[in-house]
């Protein structure tokens, strides 16, 4: 009468919304995976850096405020880093 079966399955709303995510995400993912494989490293050895460097300068006594401008940029990288891993747990979720 209305051309659907009434034996057919009709498609659910989450079944389409997760073909849709994954239709919109495919392409991403790969390029978006290897950025984080190479931007958390790179991130991590930075502030691994500028923590080391800012507690060799404390240790050494010299210019104090080097020493905190050193940690400040320590708690920048960090954020940086907790803000481009909740981006990547936003785009990878599943």
């Amino acid at each position: 009468m209305f051309g659907i079966s009434p034996f057919q399955r009709l498609p659910r709303a989450a079944d389409i919304s997760e073909t849709l995510a994954h239709r919109r995400r495919a392409p991403i993912v790969p390029a978006m995976s290897l950025l984080f494989t190479i931007l958390v490293p790179l991130l991590l050895l930075a502030i691994l850096a500028v923590l080391g460097t800012g507690i060799v300068q404390m240790f050494r006594g010299s210019d104090p405020r080097r020493s905190n401008k050193l940690m400040q940029y320590r708690v920048i990288l960090q954020f940086g880093l907790l803000m481009l891993m909740g981006l990547f747990m936003l785009v990878f979720q599943r």
